[in-house]
């Protein structure tokens, strides 16, 4: 790329389902506009791709539960 620091501007066409997803997270978020929450999401979404590359494995844990390893397909 020219300049790999330059902001771009993307349109995307997305489902139903994907605007319902975005709208949850920034809802999630404290109102977190677009933009953040798809930043977010692919700065989150490239570290576990690194991470699953190097071997590691994710495993989530919720109060009363015992470990359970999350699989990404």
């Amino acid at each position: 790329m020219e300049n790999e620091r330059a902001e771009q501007t993307f349109a995307l066409r997305l489902s139903p389902e994907a605007v319902r997803t975005i709208e949850e997270i920034s809802r999630l978020r404290r109102g977190a506009a677009v933009a953040e929450v798809v930043r977010h999401a692919l700065g989150t979404e490239i570290e576990l791709l690194r991470l699953l590359e190097d071997g590691a494995r994710i495993i989530a844990r919720r109060p009363g539960h015992g470990p359970a390893e999350i699989v990404f397909r």
